[in-house]
């Protein structure tokens, strides 16, 4: 038995750990970002480079979202089970919709002109 007291979570604390958090990505993102254009001397040049790696790139990805649905998958099977009705299918729901926004967002940085497919 835990005669220790449990310590309460400090709401604020945790507000200001997670706006630190993502200020910091925010500005992480926007100099990696301004680094790779002054790299590669521009938008266009940066545009052709993922143009001509799109293949590299996309393994990438696909490996990213591998982990993240593997990652996923493990959390969820500790996770209590919802119980069968609303909840249940909110969480599909959510699943569902998330693969639907990597589909888009795949299809969206293909290097295909969209306008002559459709």
């Amino acid at each position: 038995m835990d005669l220790q007291p449990r310590k309460k979570p400090n709401l604020l604390r945790e507000l200001a750990v997670a706006l630190v958090l993502t200020v910091g990505l925010v500005i992480a993102g926007v100099l990696l970002g301004s680094l790779a254009i002054q790299l590669f001397g521009g938008v266009e040049q940066w545009l052709t480079w993922r143009a001509d790696n799109y293949l590299g790139l996309l393994a990438w990805r696909l490996c990213l979202y591998a982990g993240i649905a593997t990652a996923w998958i493990g959390l969820r099977r500790r996770l209590p089970l919802p119980e069968p009705g609303p909840a249940r299918n909110r969480l599909r729901r959510i699943e569902g919709l998330i693969v639907l926004l990597a589909a888009i967002v795949e299809l969206i940085k293909a290097p295909v002109n969209w306008m002559e497919v459709l």
